[in-house]
This record gives C-alpha cells, sequence and structure tokens, in this order.
C-alpha cells in the first residue's frame, strides 16, 4: 500500500504506473485479439520493419530484397537497426514481434520519464499541478497508439 501511496506522491512515479498498465493492457490486447497461440496481425509496417531488420543483418541494409535498388524502405533508418538487435540474436517469427514490443514499450517508458522530470522540475512548488500535468501526459492515448500500433493493430 506504501508503495502505491508513493507512486501517486509525485508525477514520475504516477506517470510509470499509468505507462506500465497501458504497456500491459496494449499487450493483453495483442495476445487476446487473435484466436489460437501467437499475436494479432500487425500492421503491414511491422512487416517493413521486420524485413529491413533481417536484410541488415544479412549485410545488405537500405533494400527491401536481393536485386532490389537501394532504398531506406521504412519511414524511419533507425529503427530497423535498432531491430536488427533482436534479429542478430535469433528471434524471428512472433518472438520478434515480442522483442519489437518490448523495445517499444521501454522507448514508451523512456518518453514518460524524461516528461517527468520536465513536469517535476516546473511544478516543484505546485505538487498537485505536477500531478494533474504528468497524468494528462501519460494518460494521452496518441502517445502510446503511436508507440504499439506497429505491433498491435
Amino acid at each position: 500500500m506504501k508503495l502505491w501511496r508513493s507512486a501517486w506522491s509525485h508525477p514520475l512515479g504516477a506517470m510509470l504506473l499509468v505507462g506500465s498498465l497501458q504497456v500491459a493492457a496494449y499487450l493483453w490486447a495483442g495476445l487476446d485479439a487473435r484466436e489460437g497461440p501467437g499475436y494479432a496481425l500487425p500492421q503491414p509496417d511491422t512487416f517493413f520493419y521486420c524485413q529491413a531488420a533481417r536484410r541488415i543483418v544479412e549485410g545488405h541494409p537500405f533494400s527491401f530484397s536481393e536485386g532490389t535498388v537501394v532504398s531506406t524502405g521504412t519511414t524511419t533508418v533507425a529503427y530497423p537497426f535498432v531491430l536488427a538487435v533482436p534479429y542478430a540474436l535469433g528471434c524471428t517469427g512472433d518472438a520478434m514481434l515480442l522483442a519489437g514490443f518490448v523495445l517499444n514499450a521501454a522507448f514508451y517508458l523512456v518518453f514518460l520519464v524524461s516528461w517527468g522530470i520536465v513536469i517535476r522540475r516546473k511544478f516543484k512548488d505546485d505538487p498537485g499541478g505536477g500531478l494533474v500535468a504528468g497524468l494528462l501526459t501519460a494518460l494521452f492515448g496518441q502517445v502510446a497508439y503511436t508507440v504499439f500500433a506497429y505491433f498491435f493493430a
């Protein structure tokens, strides 16, 4: 009970608590949306990112498949390189989707911590205002949706 009260005593703890609940909810939704084992089918962008990561590990970055012209192939250049790490470690199929989800969850929590630090500094004399600002930031659905939509449509 003390941990629960301390989490709500300042914006950073409240944001991390809400963010962790959001991560769990997105994971549950992705697992529950498909009959049988495995994850829900992701948006097509997921396949592009995973394909780009595979090609990076194969030593052919910036090409979507063998014999094609060089192209970034994705909306971000850095993210496939980050995804290439779990692929190089042997993640494929559902394991690759889970690895991507875990990376996105970590990035989302880092985002919340960063804003929590800013809010805490800005509202150091008004903890109630800081808590409201932190909760509004954590509960703003667009950020969470943007982070997790690539892996669970």
